[in-house]
């Protein structure tokens, strides 16, 4: 059984603030508030709260007596719930943890001395030291108070503190403890550990890199120097694969511990997927009583829960070399005891499988899958290398294969502007009301009175909804048929291979499992995609030991892969620990895949060598870990892939895409194998500007690049022979039409021409005080406070800010309006009154701030009770209407109240 999902305020401050300060930084609770950041439960923040509360027994805690001498007392220690922190249901409230501290320190040579200082030595934050404990994600550090941190690091290292490591690996490793997750209650189950299973693939004709050691001459000094060479090179090779990479098994009873068939394993230095599996059934029929582990102890199948490996199991070599393999007691055995010791032995589930019965049948792709396949439109490329033929994008007639895959997106979206209500409402979520609730008072609020559906504030909401997925739209996010699943190996094959047997499995090469769509053709895309030939067109198949065995994998979004082809490392190198999978079976897709040879990274498991574990060790691992180049990489990649140079794409196809997909690779994997592979300048160089589709992502480029379209306009308006070179390119390419398409879509037919709104202020003021709200000179300081809200709300909008930064805004703005009126229901009324005083102003500070309040007074003001009933149906059905792949009947009731 899952507990609650939990999530604490943590304050995140620069490092330019502990320098300024000389690292004694102090700053007011109604200051530093505004710093928090949202972190979700996991085993480091649960043992801090567990190593608090404990210290608040009656017992002698602060003489060094570690929380796992409590641990012995207690057992283990206790799950925190919201009952415990008091949370009421109503209101979240979110408990702040002030004994971790997140230090954001971007790459910057200049304060490389100041981060290694905080490193080495701490900081302090009103008046408490704060020492290191781990690197986190995005150049942040993550640093712990200084009376717990020795006792949390020892946790986390389980007491065993290595001599030398990879040290970026093992802190990876260490620090897998702090991945957000929801704790399994109860008895933890009967795990056993068996070894890593691999196979070679023979003569598989692959592309792969070939270094060279070349010599060159520096230009400028004349100097020699020493080099690397990587080129792209194909042939007959075997490649070895690990067909059970990061996944393992278990009995359906932890499925329902899990409250799923599948999740995701968190505990210390473990990480990997559990997947439901037919142990005693299987086992029963090929007569396997017991299995071995990989220390030599056998197991009775029936007192087994769960069956994983070496491959999940990070800390494998650390305890097989540190711990002796004796009859009473193998690594394994110690592992447990240690993490029971340490407060640390519950199962944290940070990924679960889904049931897709009632999920949409389509979902968004975006445009690394889109730009790696054939989509190209002959008629648009002809349009485009000659400008003065006359070409309408919007025309049927001309539309190639990309904008036949768009057109059902902007249909939706055209039916959403119209006013469709059906339409809205699956938008917004919105199934049958009947018992339906919602975190969104807009949504609430509809739901109350339909008529809310056009209140200026309600629609100004859906608009900015729409608009945001009508912006998403031009960089690649749209529908198609398929959607995401975890991927598992051949659950058959496995079984096979623990209990001794022959490794068959249940699947052939090219085949995959999944019962959420049909059997056939289906193409697989795992992000972040480079190169075309990652695009895995498979086929989904059913047998007699599919039907028998795996029934329960009906609607869950899982994907089970063979062990006889190259599908996983195909996709990016994929393991099974977790990986997402696209599928899609959209015709237009299966028929635009490229066939290439297959990049691999035929040196995928080097590492960096291992060093003496030390500070001098970390400090050099956190200074060379601040920044990361999948951005680069992956924008480096879209501009050469889009580029249409009129002697052709083979050099792009053939050396430089792969070859970037394995720069990605190597970045991807650097936090744990400490290797890196830098761009070459060369190669930046042939990228330097990004495809006009792009700019879309990235708000100040497109700011950049609408001042040089105004200014070269201009130029022409006044005849002058100049024009400023635009900040991106132009090309053909099918996702620059694809953008091309949407933005003159969004001008002729997506623009919001008829707004239909109704003030509904009558509603959603409190009649009992509405004669009251008198007072002139508050409503004008309302309004101001209102007022200057908004400008600074779509000047934050407008720069692509979201979540903390939004989030800041409403509390100071709060704080005004709390500030001139201390009573909270009249203060709510004025504020809807002054709202509402006018249709064009924005409302979204008073739906923020009083929304409980607005709906209160709309169901005291609503005449009638509404019911909208929205039943999925078949297609067949008269009146059926579709959305995303499914069918519904839409009606409406009216019942008085």
């Amino acid at each position: 059984m899952k507990t609650k999902t939990i999530q604490y305020n943590i304050i995140k401050i620069h490092i330019d603030q502990l320098i300024e300060s000389d690292y004694n930084l102090s700053i007011d609770y109604s200051d530093y508030r505004h710093l928090f950041v949202e972190q979700q439960n996991n085993a480091v923040l649960q043992f801090i709260m567990n190593y608090h509360r404990l210290n608040n027994q009656k017992t002698d805690c602060q003489n060094r007596k570690t929380t796992y001498h409590l641990s012995k007392r207690y057992k283990h220690f206790p799950l925190i719930n919201y009952s415990d922190l008091k949370v009421k249901k109503k209101k979240r409230i979110i408990p702040y943890i002030d004994d971790m501290i997140f230090v954001e320190a971007p790459k910057n040579k200049k304060k490389e001395k100041h981060l290694e200082h905080i490193i080495r030595s701490g900081f302090i934050f009103n008046n408490k030291k704060y020492v290191r404990y781990s690197i986190g994600s995005e150049g942040v550090t993550n640093f712990v108070v200084e009376d717990i941190s020795a006792d949390l690091i020892e946790a986390s290292q389980l007491g065993v503190t290595p001599d030398t490591v990879v040290t970026s690996k093992y802190e990876a490793q260490r620090n897998l403890l702090f991945t957000s997750c929801t704790f399994v209650e109860g008895k933890p189950p009967y795990i056993v550990i068996v070894d890593e299973y691999k196979k070679t693939l023979k003569n598989q004709y692959i592309r792969y890199v070939k270094l060279t050691p070349m010599t060159g001459i520096d230009k400028k000094t004349g100097k020699e120097y020493n080099f690397t060479d990587k080129k792209i090179e194909e042939g007959y090779h075997d490649v070895e694969i690990s067909p059970f990479d990061g996944f393992g098994i278990h009995k359906p009873h932890v499925s329902k511990m899990f409250n799923a068939v599948l999740g995701q394993i968190r505990k210390p230095f473990m990480k990997g997927v559990s997947v439901e599996a037919p142990i005693d059934e299987y086992y029963a029929e090929r007569g396997v009583t017991h299995i071995t582990d990989v220390f030599g102890k056998s197991h009775s199948v029936e007192e087994i829960d769960c069956i994983w490996n070496t491959a999940m199991w990070k800390a494998y070599g650390l305890f097989k070399n540190t711990f002796p393999n004796t009859m009473g007691k193998t690594p394994w055995d110690e592992y447990l005891e240690r993490t029971h010791k340490y407060g640390l032995d519950q199962i944290g589930i940070s990924k679960y499988s889904h049931d897709k019965s009632k999920s949409p049948l389509k979902s968004r792709m975006n445009f690394q899958y889109l730009q790696c396949l054939d989509l190209d439109n002959p008629k648009y490329v002809e349009s485009f290398n000659n400008k003065e033929k006359e070409y309408d994008i919007l025309d049927n007639k001309n539309d190639g294969k990309m904008i036949e895959l768009a057109r059902y997106t902007t249909d939706v979206f055209e039916k959403i502007i119209k006013g469709d209500l059906f339409y809205t409402l699956k938008l917004l979520g919105i199934g049958d009301t009947q018992g339906y609730t919602s975190t969104s008072n807009y949504i609430n609020a509809i739901l109350v009175n339909p008529i809310m559906i056009h209140d200026p504030s309600v629609k100004s909401s859906v608009r900015r909804l729409l608009d945001k997925q009508i912006k998403e739209a031009k960089q690649g996010k749209i529908y198609a048929n398929g959607f995401y699943h975890t991927g598992v190996g051949d659950i058959i094959g496995y079984l096979e291979y623990v209990a001794g047997l022959p490794v068959v499995g249940c699947l052939k090469a090219g085949e995959i499992f999944v019962k959420t769509l049909p059997v056939g053709e289906v193409v697989s895309f795992r992000s972040p995609l480079m190169d075309a030939s990652e695009v895995n067109k498979v086929n989904i198949v059913e047998n007699d030991m599919t039907r028998k065995y795996f029934n329960y994998f009906a609607n869950q979004d899982i994907v089970m892969f063979n062990m006889y082809d190259l599908s996983l490392p195909q996709q990016g190198g994929a393991d099974l620990d977790g990986d997402g999978f696209y599928l899609c079976n959209n015709k237009v897709i299966i028929n635009s895949v490229i066939q290439r040879p297959i990049v691999i990274d035929i040196d995928d498991k080097v590492t960096a060598k291992s060093v003496k574990y030390n500070m001098d060790a970390i400090v050099k691992f956190e200074l060379n870990s601040r920044d990361s180049r999948i951005g680069e990489i992956t924008n480096v990649a879209t501009s050469l892939i889009n580029q249409r140079p009129i002697n052709g794409t083979d050099e792009i196809d053939n050396q430089y895409m792969p070859l970037l997909r394995i720069y990605q690779g190597k970045e991807i994997d650097a936090i744990k194998t400490g290797l890196r592979w830098s761009i070459p300048k060369w190669m930046k160089n042939k990228a330097k500007k990004l495809p006009h589709f792009l700019i879309y992502k990235y708000p100040k480029k497109k700011e950049e690049y609408e001042k040089i379209k105004k200014k070269n306009k201009e130029f022409k308006e006044k005849g002058v022979d100049k024009r400023l070179p635009y900040n991106v390119f132009d090309s053909p390419s099918a996702m620059n039409e694809l953008c091309r398409f949407i933005e003159k879509w969004y001008w002729e037919r997506g623009t919001w021409k008829s707004f239909d709104v109704v003030n509904n202020g009558h509603l959603l003021i409190d009649k009992k005080v509405e004669s009251n709200l008198t007072n002139k000179e508050l409503m004008k300081e309302i309004k101001t406070i209102i007022s200057n809200f908004n400008a600074k709300y779509k000047q934050l909008i407008n720069q692509g800010e979201r979540g903390k930064a939004l989030n800041n805004i409403f509390t100071e703005y709060e704080e005004l309006l709390y500030s001139i009126h201390r009573n909270k229901k009249e203060l709510a009324n004025y504020v809807i009154k002054v709202s509402y005083a006018s249709l064009s102003s924005d409302k979204v500070l008073c739906w923020s701030l009083f929304g409980d309040e607005m709906l209160s007074n709309l169901q005291q003001n609503t005449d009638s009770k509404y019911r909208y009933q929205i039943e999925e149906c078949s297609k067949e059905v008269e009146g059926a209407r579709e959305y995303l792949g499914r069918y519904y009947t839409f009606t409406e009731t009216v019942k008085e109240k």
